[in-house]
């Protein structure tokens, strides 16, 4: 109950849930002993009784942590029991490095927000976001198709250094689905129940919200859209999936920052071709509108499959190009039926989204496990939900 930010006497909280003052005694006890629940006034009746204390959630203990891991780097973020966010960070490491070092970074990043505003004495979940199955083997980044690890095993071996580090439930999902259910939830009073999530970066990863549920797939790997494969000729290049002319080898950073410096005849640099875009090189801007018309084309194969109210866009990518969501839309509508004409619009949330939704699963989570509250999260199944604050 005090988790929803109230301020309440040992009286009312047992008032409220129709059980014995001594019974929410014992369970406060423990819980401020653990830190999680602080007194924050004494009242006084004005009689000869004894002041009452006024007890609230301590806004300084951890109880969730989301842990967001892209292709070169890792971000942390740490949420109270109201899903305030009062701590969070990121780490660098190399596309190079396998699981475990990733993992072992996450780890040492994490404990490395604790401190003395911020304790992890009442911590209770901790969720995971991968980037999927092609990202890198235990050992090593970026490997080949054929040595790449299917996902349930590289996150039961993350789940298992995670709960060795912290003692806690843990749970694993991919990030952009996770990022998705933050956008789904994100300052909304009313969360967006139909989606389709792209995210442009140095990959391309989507996510489907359909009916209030995130598409999860048989083999974990629902809204795969970034390995639409859009080129069939013999230049098209070679994916980290394994195959051939997926819309990540020509729509995400990496792509257009390669194609652009084959243009200039220079070597690819990510922040030369950013610089251009900035500057609009026609070669650049070229590029971009190109791109634009391929991913517009593959979300109009989404929309027709899952009918989403609206299509977000988040990433570098899109932020490149001022009227580049315009083009995205231009190229997607003639491609849909005449009755789907779907908005797409640029993501509310920047690169903490994947974090900020694991810890929308999480409270949903913990929201499941209370009896007197319907279950908003089976375990294997993510649904909208209310999103937490930042700051």
């Amino acid at each position: 109950m005090l988790h929803s930010g109230v301020h309440l006497t040992r009286g009312q909280i047992a008032s409220r849930l129709g059980i014995t003052r001594s019974t929410v005694s014992e369970v406060l006890t423990d819980l401020q002993e653990e830190g999680a629940v602080v007194v924050s006034k004494v009242t006084h009746s004005g009689g000869r009784g004894r002041p009452a204390e006024v007890l609230c959630a301590n806004p300084g203990a951890a109880r969730y942590i989301a842990v967001d891991y892209s292709h070169t780097r890792v971000m942390a973020c740490i949420a109270n029991s109201t899903g305030q966010v009062i701590a969070s960070g990121t780490a660098s490491y190399s596309p190079d490095d396998g699981w475990e070092r990733r993992c072992r970074a996450g780890i040492e990043l994490a404990r490395g927000l604790e401190g003395d505003d911020v304790h992890f004495g009442a911590l209770s979940r901790i969720a995971i976001g991968l980037p999927g199955p092609n990202s890198a083997t235990w050992d090593s980044g970026l490997p080949s198709a054929t040595r790449a690890e299917p996902f349930h095993m590289v996150s039961a071996r993350i789940r298992e250094l995670f709960s060795q580090a912290f003692g806690v439930g843990i749970m694993v999902d991919h990030h952009i689905r996770l990022a998705a259910l933050a956008e789904a939830s994100a300052g909304r009073a009313t969360p967006i129940r139909n989606l389709v999530y792209l995210r442009m970066s140095t990959g391309i990863g989507g996510a489907v919200i359909s009916s209030g549920s995130v598409a999860q797939g048989a083999h974990q790997q629902a809204g795969e859209i970034g390995h639409f494969i859009v080129q069939l000729d013999d230049d098209a290049l070679e994916c980290r999936c394994g195959r051939r002319g997926c819309l990540e080898t020509v729509a995400s950073i990496d792509a257009l920052a390669r194609d652009w410096a084959h243009l200039k005849g220079q070597a690819p640099d990510r922040a030369a071709f950013e610089a251009a875009a900035a500057e609009r090189d026609p070669d650049a801007v070229a590029l971009l509108e190109v791109a634009a018309q391929r991913v517009g084309r593959v979300l109009a194969m989404a929309v027709l499959v899952s009918d989403p109210g609206e299509v977000v866009l988040a990433g570098e990518v899109p932020r490149y190009l001022p009227d580049f969501v315009e083009r995205v839309q231009a190229a997607l509508w003639p491609s849909v039926l005449s009755t789907q004409h779907v908005p797409v619009r640029h993501s509310n949330l920047g690169e903490e989204a994947g974090a900020i939704g694991g810890i929308v699963a999480l409270m949903a989570q913990q929201r499941a496990t209370e009896p007197q509250k319907e279950a908003s999260m089976s375990p294997n199944r993510l649904e909208v939900t209310g999103a937490p604050r930042v700051g």
